[in-house]
């Protein structure tokens, strides 16, 4: 055997087969390797009898699998609940392997051994699970010693934890009254805070900020701080105690009083009141230019109407009021006013909303309105930007605690920033038409015509704004009724500002280019496409831990999901319903089109019959591939190396192997997890990790790929590529990005499609590599890949089409041979039943009846005979229609074959050509002289050794033609 006994005295195993003379050898060879306890049993059921009735239970039981009575997995899952901490090893012919891994999978078995055994090989994993069973037995008599010491430890521990339980009940009694105490301190501090801040403060700060509660109390912590400093500043110029805490308004008054003489202490005021003014005040402008941005009123281009302004204030429930409004709404002639009312009238809002939302439009008309003029007191040099900002401050604080609509000239005018007849002109003053010529003046007419012919319309290319460029020369001479005809004119219609703003436009626009929003339509609301929900943890961590070296741990695996079969999936969860707009001409706009969430399904997956959920149909590891097909698979794990023992590996699911695939071997899975790659052809839908490293082979892999190195090996990526240390004399295709930042590339060609992170390219002594950043060539050669299989699939459509044909032919005169056969059939039947007829009528001698009788006997002989010749005709088309039927079979297929194809690789262009960051090169340890880099435009040779730096491609001016692309090298 080639193995040392080894001492195991003290271990019992069992060994349950049917076979005589395998139970025979196996006792032999287990004592020999130094076990002298050894219990057998041919029969599973007195196995099991052997087990319950054991006086100490067996270390280890070693049983076949194909038993009468019961099987060996059937066996193990009784002995598990029996004695659950014996080792169970399962033996198994080389056909029933993947009972065994199922076995294994299920829990039921911690190893098997394929028949016939190696006897080293069976010996070594009995070794380990004896040694396996002995660690566990070990560590359990030590937690029993620890269990009991635990106890002795907490007898003396509960005698001083109720002495400790009344100190601490005491203790946390006090806690909860001072804690109770400090927040009814806290609340009372602040409430006090609020209502001294705000009634003092209230008057000066409404002409700064918005007035709310939290703004106010940020504006008196800013006031306060102001205070605190300069009474510190003050304290040091007249020698006065400077303040330990805060200052009250008290302890204020009795700092004043300390000063020497009268003078002084208004001194003191006088220097606190500028420093609080100076230093404050513009932490408290901006603060109320950043409260009033954010009351949604700034955003206002024009009035909005009552509807979209009544959700807007939460006082409509959108929900109600959409398919009364759908109508309406798109109908120019259905003015805002109309549909307010008839909301009103059905009860979809209340009066005192109704009045709310009516309200609020006049203030935002006028907001709007006064916009325009305080932009001409501006321009005009009449009041600062500062100024008109706490102008708007004020008005909105006005019509916050009012209700009622003020005009900023009223407020600029008390605030003696405007006089009276500043006041009229600007803001007070109707627009002057009573001067103008009559309008049936030809005068007039023609003098607005021309006028108007200077003024240009633009809509937006949605149709949703149109604005008019008025040049500032003429304004004042166009009269509103000029500008309405010239909107009908141009059937300017839905969504027209009021003539007030228009109106103030002309009047007070001072700006040469500005132009003026006329009409604003409303824009289709796109709604929200569906999407898909997953109900299983699609970015899972994959089988093995990659540890810092870069090699794989397979103890831990992660938190794989596991679903059973009828498990929901995935569903479609609706959108929300896209809803039409209307342009400035008054017609409807289309939304846009959702994108449909499409369900895919592979093998174990089911979609329902409603399309909108995929169940799972077998219980196992659910997944989704990079091409978004669902599917679910048990997981198959290869205990040691993929050899001759195992053969190609062709499985619809994730893969784990233990040991190496070897030589001349392939591979096809969902994910592949091994130790290490020699010389083999690797085809992965997910992702592959790789241990060690990977020597000599071929892969195709559509997620990432993760080695401790690659050595002489054809790589294609669709994902990532990340490898901890050499890359050697390897060739990779990646759509993704290469990280090879700690290792090494030497005589390697490297194309991805994104960037790379590299450590170092190129030694002294090996030959060049090449890399190639930000280029397509893996989705050109996928996709040349996919243009062959297509035609490929189509060649064998042609040949089955071809050979369908003759066929067709072919059945097709027998089509007519059996109709001509029938019909001559029908013929001879017909003058048979005519002659029976014929000679039950006749009075004919005897002698004629019977040669009569004789004609239809020989005619109904021959009858026969034609009637198998038909049976054996219709068998024959039979047969061809058969054929036929199989080969417009192959043809579907291979015709869905190719839509697949097609269908495969439009998603994985769309995927890796999904907008990303500028690719780059990022080396970090250097690049050699020599090796080639090539961009998506440029490409260059290293002159000269180069250490860490950035690679990136760049334009320099051209001559004439736009910008050259170039490399250029930067620091990292």
């Amino acid at each position: 055997m080639g193995r040392m006994m080894v001492d195991q005295h003290n271990k019992k195993i069992l060994v349950v087969d049917d076979d005589e003379s395998t139970v025979n050898i196996l006792r032999r060879m287990i004592k020999h390797f130094g076990v002298s306890d050894v219990t057998t049993s041919m029969s599973p059921l007195q196995a099991l009898k052997l087990v319950e009735a054991a006086d100490s239970r067996f270390s280890l039981i070693l049983s076949d699998h194909n038993m009468p009575d019961m099987d060996g997995t059937e066996f193990f899952e009784s002995v598990s609940k029996i004695s659950p901490d014996s080792r169970r090893m399962l033996m198994t012919g080389y056909k029933d392997v993947d009972i065994a891994i199922d076995a294994v999978n299920k829990g039921a078995v911690h190893h098997f051994i394929t028949k016939p055994w190696d006897n080293d090989d069976l010996l070594l994993k009995l070794e380990t699970e004896l040694e396996t069973y002995e660690t566990s037995e070990a560590r359990k008599a030590f937690l029993k010693t620890v269990e009991l010491q635990n106890k002795g430890l907490y007898k003396l521990a509960l005698s001083i934890r109720q002495a400790d339980k009344v100190f601490k009940a005491e203790i946390a009694e006090k806690l909860k009254k001072i804690e109770t105490l400090k927040k009814e301190i806290k609340e009372s501090r602040r409430q006090n805070k609020y209502d001294q801040g705000v009634f003092n403060l209230h008057d000066q700060l409404s002409k700064t900020i918005v007035i709310e509660k939290e703004t106010l109390l940020q504006a008196f912590d800013y006031c306060k701080t102001e205070v605190d400093d300069a009474m510190a500043r003050i304290a040091e110029i007249y020698g006065l105690e400077p303040p330990k805490d805060s200052l009250s308004r008290d302890q204020l008054a009795g700092q004043i009083g300390k000063a020497n003489a009268p003078a002084e202490a208004f001194d003191v005021i006088d220097s606190l009141l500028h420093y609080m003014g100076k230093h404050a005040e513009p932490l408290l402008f901006f603060m109320g230019i950043e409260a009033l941005g954010s009351s949604g009123f700034h955003d206002y281009k024009t009035v909005p109407g009552f509807v979209d302004l009544g959700v807007s204030m939460g006082l409509i429930d959108p929900s109600i009021v959409a398919d009364i409004l759908d109508d309406m709404e798109n109908d120019p002639s259905t003015s805002d006013d109309g549909i307010g009312t008839l909301l009103l009238k059905k009860g979809i809002v209340n009066r005192v909303n109704f009045s709310r939302i009516r309200v609020e439009q006049r203030f935002i008309e006028t907001y709007l309105a006064d916009q325009v003029v305080a932009e001409a007191l501006r321009v005009d040099g009449k009041i600062s930007e500062k100024q008109v900002q706490q102008g708007f401050i004020k008005q909105l604080n006005h019509f916050r605690e009012t209700g009622s609509v003020m005009s900023v000239g009223e407020l600029f005018a008390s605030a003696g920033l405007v006089d009276p007849e500043e006041k009229r002109v600007y803001f007070d003053e109707p627009v002057d038409e009573k001067n103008e010529p009559e309008q049936g003046s030809k005068h007039h007419e023609e003098s607005q015509k021309n006028i108007m012919d200077l003024v240009s319309l633009q809509v937006s290319e949605d149709g949703t704004e149109a604005y008019l460029r008025i040049p500032l020369e003429i304004r004042a001479e166009i009269n509103i009724s000029s500008i309405q005809a010239f909107l009908e004119t141009h059937k300017i219609r839905w969504g027209l500002v009021s003539e007030n703003l228009i109106s103030k436009f002309l009047k007070y626009s001072k700006d040469p280019d500005k132009k003026f929003l006329v009409a604003l339509g409303k824009k289709p609301d796109p709604g929200q496409s569906a999407k898909i929900e997953y109900h299983f943890n699609t970015t899972y961590q994959r089988p093995g831990t990659i540890r810092a070296d870069g090699t794989i741990d397979f103890t831990n695996r992660g938190d794989i999901p596991f679903v059973k079969d009828g498990d929901l999936l995935a569903e479609i969860v609706p959108g929300t319903e896209s809803k039409p707009g209307v342009d400035v001409y008054g017609s409807r706009i289309d939304p846009p089109e959702s994108e449909n969430s499409e369900l895919r399904v592979d093998r174990g997956a089911s979609i329902s019959e409603c399309g909108s959920r995929i169940y799972a149909t077998v219980e196992g590891q659910p997944t989704l591939d990079p091409k978004g097909y669902v599917s679910v698979h048990k997981e198959m794990i290869i205990q040691g190396d993929v050899t001759f023992k195992t053969g190609n590996i062709d499985y619809p699911g994730n893969v784990v192997v233990t040991g190496t695939i070897r030589e001349g071997f392939s591979v096809s899975c969902i994910d592949l997890t091994t130790s290490s790659i020699q010389g083999a052809d690797i085809n992965v839908q997910g992702d592959l990790n790789v241990s060690e490293g990977i020597i000599s082979s071929k892969l195709s892999v559509l997620g990432n790929v993760r080695s401790r190195y690659i050595k002489s090996s054809e790589v294609e990526v669709l994902g990532d590529v990340v490898v901890t240390r050499e890359i050697m004399e390897t060739r990779i295709l990646c759509s993704g990005n290469v990280d090879n930042k700690s290792g090494r590339v030497t005589e390697s060609l490297i194309i991805t499609k994104q960037g790379m992170n590299m450590g170092q390219i190129g030694t002294d002594t090996a030959g060049r590599s090449t890399i190639k950043f930000g280029l397509d060539d893996h989705i050109k050669q996928l996709a040349d890949k996919a243009d062959t299989q297509v035609r490929k699939n189509r060649s064998k459509i042609e040949v089955i089409e071809e050979e369908k044909k003759l066929i067709e032919e072919h059945l097709f005169k027998l089509h007519k041979e059996a109709s001509d056969q029938s019909f001559a059939h029908e013929s001879k039947l017909r003058r048979i039943n005519e002659m029976k007829q014929a000679l039950a009528e006749s009075k004919d001698k005897q002698t004629v009846k019977l040669s009569r009788m004789k004609e239809i006997k020989e005619l109904e002989i021959g009858l026969d005979a034609f009637e198998n010749d038909l049976k054996e005709l219709f068998a024959s088309q039979d047969r061809l229609m058969e054929t036929v039927g199989t080969m417009e079979a192959k043809i579907l297929t291979l015709n869905e074959t190719i839509e697949k194809i097609k269908f495969d690789h439009i998603v994985l262009t769309e995927l890796v050509m999904l907008e990303g960051p500028v690719p780059d090169v990022k080396i970090h340890t250097g690049i050699k002289t020599g090796t080639q880099v090539v961009g998506p435009n440029a490409s260059m040779y290293i002159k000269g050794d180069v250490k860490s730096c950035r690679i990136v491609e760049t334009g320099l001016s051209g001559s004439g033609t736009g910008l050259e692309k170039t490399l250029a090298i930067r620091d990292l």
